[in-house]
């Protein structure tokens, strides 16, 4: 059971990092990995490792005006994909 919980962490953490280099560089992110919800705020669709190195699990929410990788994700994917 213990290797079976390794292995998955392994194969989550494989998917995040080839997510991350999809993203390209810190300015490139997709519409399509995040989420508007009903609050208001920006979530992640699933798991991914920013290329700052910060890791997102599936939900994370991004607040207005904080900062995340040097960065207010929550105005860009505003700005981006409409809010």
């Amino acid at each position: 059971m213990c290797r079976l919980a390794i292995a998955a962490i392994f194969i989550f953490a494989s998917a995040a990092v080839a997510q991350a280099q999809a993203l390209g560089d810190t300015s490139g992110l997709s519409c399509g990995q995040f989420k508007k919800s009903k609050d208001g705020t920006w979530r992640a669709k699933g798991w991914m490792i920013l290329p700052c190195g910060v890791a997102l699990s599936p939900g994370t929410p991004f607040i207005e005006g904080a900062n995340l990788c040097g960065r207010d994700l929550a105005s860009e994917l505003d700005d981006a994909c409409g809010g």
